[in-house]
This record gives structure tokens, C-alpha cells and sequence, in this order.
């Protein structure tokens, strides 16, 4: 008799695969039990409410955002590592990754601020071509009008440096021709989740509705990334150098 175990059913499909390295993100429908994301969404606020030191980044404005919040609350931590998002990353990267870090973004109700499109790579003290996965998970039901996600399809084979997040016309200033490029757009559903790469040029319109749209984001890079010296919040104090590898206490492989 046998005893080899079985492999899990795949989650991400062909096509949804396909999709994300061709054009450079996708969407995952279900990625969380739909009643888990609705309990996260109350934890995820109460943890606003209560931002542990060191983690609140911004306040108001265009979003309120705390990262790393896995290492200061459990249920959060649960959600940054849940085994069906770290499945859905191992199917998509086909590489060992680790995690960068974890944030909750909150636009308050009629906030009036989109985060305009933008590529994340060039914003975080990692090397220029290191391969990267940015999750976006939707903790309720999100519509374009409460600030859901959309991307420049192929605009992950564009370079470009950090830009405005609140000019419109900031990155296509380095790119004109992404002018001319469809925008995709994903309403979804609470526990739904985007996946995109590093340079996947990506915005999230203002939350014109009377609920607060909560998002938590859990960044992964390639196992072998390395630092580039640059400072950034999450590595400030250590004493990285160009070159230095993540600490695993701090970026954990998975």
C-alpha cells in the first residue's frame, strides 16, 4: 500500500497563471474563506485603532497604512501567512521566496485621494532586478468606486523610477507610451486577492462610498534578494549595506 500524500489541487488556474507573467498580475477570487477576510477586516481595524510602536507610517490622507503588523498581532500574522496565499505564491513564483512585509491600507470613507499609478519596486532598498510578488487582499467587498485595484497590463517590462502617487501624470511621464495602454480593473468580492510583479504599474482610485475599504498587502522577493542600500523602514537601524541579505527574523523565507 502506498503512503505517498497526495499534492494539493492547484489554485491558481492556467489562464490566471498565464496571465501574470504575461501581463504581470492577476486575480484570485477566493484566495481567503470569504467569513475569514470579514473577521481579519475587524482585527485589521482594530490593530488601526491600536498600531503597535513603530508601525503606523501615515495616518491620513491618501490611506492610512501600518506595516509589519505579523510581528505585533496574531490574527493578522494568520493572514500573512495563510496557507492558501503562500500556496498561491509558491504556484505563481516557481521559486523559494521570502516574505518583504505586511501592511494594512485603510481610505477612510470619501476620502477624496486616489493612489495614482505607480510601480513598487523602485521604492524599496532591493536590487533593481530582483522578482518580486505584491498581494493585495480585499478584507470586504470592493468596487472601483471604494478603491479597488487595477493595472497597466505588459507595464512590468518598464524600468521606470518612484513616482508620484498623487500625479496622474507622474509615471506616464516616464513611460508615455503606457498612455495608450487598457486599464484592467478587479472589483472584488472580501477574500479575493491581486498578484502582481515588482514593475506592474497599478492604482486604486479614492473610496467615494460610506464604508472604510481595508486592504492588506503581503510583499514577497526572490529568496536570494539583496539589499541595495537604500533606507527604508522596515531594514532602518540594522545596518544593512549594498549587497547584504534580508534577515530571516525579519524577511522569513516560506
Amino acid at each position: 500500500m502506498s503512503t505517498a500524500t497526495a499534492a494539493a489541487p492547484r489554485i491558481v488556474n492556467a489562464a490566471a497563471h498565464r496571465r501574470f507573467h504575461d501581463d504581470g498580475f492577476t486575480c484570485v477570487p477566493d484566495c481567503v474563506p470569504r467569513d475569514e477576510a470579514l473577521h481579519l477586516r475587524a482585527a485589521a481595524l482594530y490593530v488601526s485603532a491600536q498600531p503597535a510602536p513603530g508601525t503606523l507610517l501615515s495616518g491620513d490622507g491618501v490611506f492610512r497604512q501600518l506595516v509589519n503588523v505579523w510581528q505585533h498581532d496574531a490574527q493578522m500574522r494568520s493572514l500573512t501567512f495563510h496557507p492558501r496565499l503562500l500556496q498561491v505564491v509558491n504556484e505563481l513564483a516557481g521559486r523559494p521566496m521570502r516574505l518583504w512585509h505586511d501592511q494594512i491600507l485603510i481610505k477612510q470613507p470619501k476620502n477624496g485621494f486616489a493612489t495614482e499609478f505607480h510601480q513598487d519596486l523602485p521604492y524599496w532598498p532591493i536590487a533593481r532586478d530582483t522578482f518580486t510578488i505584491s498581494t493585495w487582499i480585499a478584507l470586504g467587498d470592493v468596487l472601483e468606486q471604494s478603491g479597488s485595484m487595477a493595472f497597466l497590463p505588459g507595464s512590468h517590462r518598464l524600468k521606470g523610477d518612484a513616482s508620484n502617487l498623487s500625479d496622474p501624470r507622474s509615471l506616464v511621464s516616464q513611460h508615455p507610451e503606457l498612455a495608450f495602454v487598457e486599464r484592467c480593473g478587479f472589483p472584488m468580492r472580501a477574500g479575493g486577492a491581486t498578484f502582481h510583479q515588482g514593475y506592474t504599474a497599478h492604482r486604486a482610485l479614492a473610496n467615494d462610498t460610506d464604508e472604510a475599504r481595508v486592504a492588506h498587502i503581503v510583499i514577497w522577493i526572490d529568496a536570494a534578494a539583496r539589499c541595495d542600500g537604500k533606507p527604508h523602514c522596515v531594514i532602518d537601524g540594522l545596518g544593512m549595506k549594498a549587497g547584504d541579505e534580508f534577515p530571516a527574523d525579519i524577511c522569513p523565507l516560506i
